[in-house]
């Protein structure tokens, strides 16, 4: 290791490993056959648990898969669809029936501000017959303030911020440097380009 490389390893691995990995993959007790306590054995281990790497699925190219043969192919509006209704006929289900244009944007509303939508919100999508009514909604909500505070909050816990915890404690218990600081700093729109 490089002499900066290691400082960083020195500083910021090797404490998270012992007191979150070692436990588990020391020289006492070696979950899934890997353990984390030296660099060879960690090497030894690694190639244990995935025998043949280039075999492994992570590893392998990207390649185009044609959607399986399904008994509705005008079910969906995706090709990505028809592997979705393939696994459902597999197991002898049916798909529900589509949702009306009321549960749709309560949906949305739940699902990306965790919030229910307000009724003109409701009555908006209901008027608009346009094929882009669903789209546009989608847009709407991801570029609406809500959508940026819910997942704002997100990066918040990622950086183990709190209102009621000091900075200097913080600062201590953080596994990224000054990322807190960073992220407290930034009004949630404009960290939107991280979160897509």
């Amino acid at each position: 290791m490089a002499g900066a490389d290691e400082k960083f390893f020195e500083e910021h691995i090797r404490p998270l490993l012992i007191d979150d990995c070692i436990k588990c993959h020391g020289p006492d007790r070696q979950e899934g056959s890997l353990r984390l306590d030296s660099r060879d054995d960690t090497e030894a281990s690694a190639k244990h648990v995935v025998a043949d790497p280039k075999t492994f699925w992570s590893f392998q190219p990207i390649r185009e898969v044609p959607p399986p043969s399904v008994s509705r192919p005008d079910w969906g509006q995706t090709p990505i669809i028809a592997f979705i209704l393939a696994k459902l006929e597999a197991n002898n289900f049916t798909p529900a029936p589509p949702a009306d244009p009321r549960t749709l944007v309560r949906r949305a509303c739940f699902g990306l501000l965790g919030l229910p939508p307000p009724p003109a919100q409701v009555d908006d999508f209901i008027k608009d017959k346009s094929s882009i009514a669903w789209g546009r909604l989608i847009d709407n909500l991801l570029q609406s303030n809500q959508y940026d505070e819910r997942r704002g909050r997100h990066w918040l816990d990622v950086a183990r911020y709190a209102l009621s915890t000091s900075t200097k404690v913080l600062q201590n218990k953080l596994h990224f440097s000054g990322s807190f600081q960073a992220v407290a700093r930034l009004k949630m729109s404009q960290i939107r380009g991280y979160l897509h």
